[in-house]
């Protein structure tokens, strides 16, 4: 029995260095450098910053003595559809929170 050596593993062929008198308009340019993936990331970025402007204190979503019962089924559904509007940064954002803990926490989640 001759012990063989492992496999080798394929590799990328490294790109040869780019000379001076190598223009770079024949080569492509890669996916994350095209304009339209800048203006795509440049408005995802504007949006966040623009739904994290509108964030509610977490100070004023917890305050106890902001709860009271409610007098009907009715006013229970006016109340929740108001706090809703009023703290959807807030509750979405301790969504994606408790989604990107639970993920890390338990990556076999990420296969369901």
């Amino acid at each position: 029995m001759a012990s063989s050596s492992p496999p080798v593993l394929p590799i990328s062929n490294p790109q040869a260095p780019i000379s001076s008198t190598t223009t770079t308009t024949n080569q492509s340019q890669p996916p994350i450098a095209t304009p339209a993936f800048r203006a795509f990331i440049t408005r995802l970025t504007d949006s966040a910053r623009l739904a994290f402007s509108q964030r509610r204190p977490w100070s004023e979503l917890v305050d106890r003595s902001a709860f009271t019962r409610p007098e009907s089924l009715t006013d229970v559904a006016s109340r929740f559809r108001k706090n809703f509007s009023y703290f959807r940064i807030n509750y979405l954002t301790l969504l994606a929170s408790v989604l990107a803990i639970s993920l890390v926490t338990h990556p076999v989640s990420l296969l369901l």
